[in-house]
């Protein structure tokens, strides 16, 4: 499987983890009823709920630049080094991203996204 592939794996799980763990605490700090019902009243979201829509949200926009782009690139068989090397970026900048924004972990965080985002422009950049 090429590494290009693979990341775009690595974003999936880790998109469907982070969304995982942010719905669970919905019943843990809203209780089962608020969060099995309509969820028609408003309610005050705790800090780390609001850094968990804010990590998935950026999850969501991440993946919808660079899946596609990844994807053309295997689907053209057009992998080399270079994509390789920007694939991996992407695959360590956003697994440091997730855990380092939820921590809170000023300047790392910023570092991590700009790692993946070194990547995926490397993997755009490619394709031209």
């Amino acid at each position: 499987m090429p590494v290009e592939t693979l990341s775009i794996a690595v974003l999936c799980v880790i998109l469907l983890l982070t969304t995982f763990v942010q719905g669970s605490l919905v019943p843990l700090t809203h209780g089962f009823r608020w969060g099995l019902g309509s969820r028609d009243e408003p309610v005050v979201t705790t800090a780390i709920q609001g850094r968990f829509a804010r990590c998935v949200q950026n999850q969501i926009e991440s993946i919808c630049i660079y899946v596609p782009v990844a994807a053309i690139v295997v689907f053209l068989d057009r992998t080399s080094e270079m994509k390789a090397t920007a694939s991996w970026l992407v695959i360590v900048g956003r697994t440091l991203f997730v855990p380092l924004y939820l921590g809170g972990v000023f300047g790392l965080r910023s570092a991590a996204y700009g790692v993946a985002t070194v990547g995926i422009l490397i993997m755009a950049f490619c394709l031209v």
